[in-house]
């Protein structure tokens, strides 16, 4: 995306890349194409339900209390949720 390489100091850390996955940093390359990102909070119950009615959605997995880790929905294929890792 041609994005610049960015660095954030956040709780006296500072942070890069993949650990730079929120609305704050996403928006600054989205607001330019006419984009933005919206996020929502739904329960873990509902996750499935919800996705069935999206095309994509990127998904954070909560994999710690200080982890997490982002993937991205891409759709539906013979009653399987398919997913793709960001990070590859």
């Amino acid at each position: 995306m041609n994005a610049p390489y960015i660095f954030a100091k956040e709780n006296d850390n500072y942070i890069t890349g993949a650990m730079l996955q929120n609305k704050k940093w996403f928006d600054l390359f989205l607001l330019q194409i006419g984009f933005e990102l919206c996020e929502i909070k739904i329960e873990k119950s509902f996750a499935a339900e919800y996705l069935t009615c999206q095309t994509t959605a990127m998904i954070g997995l909560q994999l710690t209390t200080n982890d997490k880790h982002a993937v991205t929905f891409v759709g539906i294929c013979d009653n399987k949720f398919k997913f793709l890792n960001n990070n590859q």
